[in-house]
């Protein structure tokens, strides 16, 4: 588990490393002008400096693990009331825990137009949502049947026909 220490500086000299590391890798001052500057040592300004490094490179790091779909949970979809209460309805009380993977392999899009209160403009607005997280999933979700809805976006799928 990532805290929130390995992610930031210590709060009693957060924004004088920042302003340091700003200062070195996008200003491109000398570790000696940091030192004067600061009234630290240039070993102290280059370990600054590093910490910077793997503080942004591991913030990268979540923003990518935390944008995969297989960690994503319907509740952290911003949908309609309609479509929160029918996903309840259909679901249970914890529908909000249900990965997206799993949604779209045992839901489909006519499956859930018979729910009731759900409609196409629902419909538009969960597959929207889906789309924008895992345009794949999206696509075999729509379709129901693992057909691919948007050739351009997603390549032909099937056997071409002969000209």
């Amino acid at each position: 588990m990532i805290n929130s220490s390995q992610t930031d500086f210590p709060a009693e000299n957060r924004e004088r490393n920042w302003e340091i590391y700003n200062s070195r890798i996008i200003e491109k001052r000398t570790l000696s002008h940091l030192a004067r500057q600061y009234g630290l040592s240039r070993e102290r300004i280059r370990q600054i400096v590093y910490r910077g490094e793997r503080i942004v490179s591991l913030r990268n790091w979540l923003t990518v693990e935390t944008s995969r779909t297989e960690n994503k949970i319907l509740g952290s979809l911003t949908l309609s009331t309609r479509l929160r209460n029918a996903l309840h309805n259909e679901f249970g009380e914890n529908w909000w825990l249900v990965e997206i993977t799993a949604f779209c392999n045992m839901t489909t899009k006519d499956g859930m137009r018979r729910l009731p209160n759900v409609g196409n403009k629902s419909l538009n607005e969960l597959h929207a949502l889906l789309e924008e997280i895992n345009p794949d999933a999206a696509n075999l979700w729509a379709s129901g049947n693992g057909e691919n809805n948007n050739t351009p976006k997603h390549g032909r799928s099937g056997p071409r026909k002969r000209r």
